[in-house]
């Protein structure tokens, strides 16, 4: 096993004690008292979860500014560039592609979240690229063990963070292999299992293929493009800034609050559709890998420009041999 230990400095640090509970009827009162775009509520998936806790599961880490100018991504898209046509009001890509878009994952004490984003982005457009054929769970597990070893240690610090982007250029330069051959398991608080040397793992990589990566950076229209495009489209892994009300959401369109709340650090995340609500504005719709005991089974709603989400955006097209 290794256990990365550069991210202690790259997440955020806390003043809160280490007993204060991220879950607390005050923040609940006072969130549902000042809005009416989302529901606050207990949920099952953070009852007893220390802050401490539930901030360890943010694992999106940023690039600083001068590695952002040697950026991995082919194609970085900083405006709305639609290439054609007008995006569908309301896209949901459950409802385009049945049985094409992965159940809700559980990435438990691990701060993986970025590699659950990548994973599940890509298993959902493997599935739709080729109308089900290959439909397969991809390992987010691969990317937590194995992405250290063929990338700067910095940039993929396993189940203590990681920068998605540089999680796609995995994906396109190495491949991931499926869930079944390389399962997800976490032993202990932000320790992860080392990459498996059997070769029966390697023999098989799904890809992205190659220079076809789009990171979009607060490009709206053009990720609606990219998730509802008939041919080429699906979902597409997304990072946003997390505060304490966050983890209260029950259902609706959330929007931070904006009361004397912490930021606790970034959350990465797979952004399945849009749509628009006459009285609360446009909103993404997400899935998150905190379990189906959270949230709306889950799933969840953010409205547009929340906690900066359109800042990194990321994607590719599957590599199909």
């Amino acid at each position: 096993m290794f256990l990365a230990t550069a991210a202690a400095a790259a997440l955020p640090l806390l003043a809160s004690s280490n007993r204060q509970f991220i879950l607390s009827d005050e923040m609940i009162q006072s969130v549902n008292s000042h809005q009416s775009s989302w529901v606050a509520s207990r949920n099952e998936r953070f009852a007893g979860v220390t802050v401490v806790e539930a901030t360890k599961l943010l694992g999106a880490l940023t690039l600083s500014e001068g590695e952002k100018e040697k950026r991995t991504a082919a194609h970085v898209i900083t405006a709305d560039t639609p290439t054609y046509g007008k995006n569908p009001i309301n896209f949901d890509s459950r409802e385009q592609w049945p049985g094409c878009i992965g159940a809700i994952r559980n990435q438990q004490k691990c701060g993986g979240c970025w590699a659950f984003g990548a994973a599940e982005t890509l298993s959902d457009r493997f599935c739709i690229a080729t109308n089900g054929t290959i439909n397969v769970t991809l390992s987010p597990q691969d990317l937590l063990s194995c992405g250290h070893v063929r990338t700067p240690p910095k940039y993929m610090l396993g189940c203590n963070g990681g920068v998605p982007e540089y999680a796609w250029k995995y994906l396109e330069d190495t491949g991931i292999s499926t869930d079944e051959c390389i399962p997800f398991t976490t032993v202990l608080d932000n320790e992860t299992e080392a990459c498996p040397t059997q070769q029966p793992c390697d023999a098989k990589k799904y890809k992205v293929k190659m220079g076809s990566t789009r990171l979009l950076n607060g490009a709206s229209s053009a990720a609606q493009q990219y998730i509802s495009d008939p041919v080429h489209g699906g979902p597409i892994q997304a990072v946003f800034y997390v505060y304490e009300d966050f983890f209260h959401y029950k259902s609706g369109i959330y929007k931070h609050t904006n009361m004397t709340q912490k930021y606790l650090g970034k959350h990465s995340i797979k952004v399945v559709g849009y749509g628009l609500d006459l009285v609360h504005g446009d909103y993404w719709t997400v899935a998150n890998s905190w379990g189906p005991k959270w949230g709306m089974d889950g799933f969840f709603n953010i409205g547009f420009g929340e906690c900066m989400i359109e800042s990194e955006m990321t994607f590719g097209q599957p590599l199909i041999e």
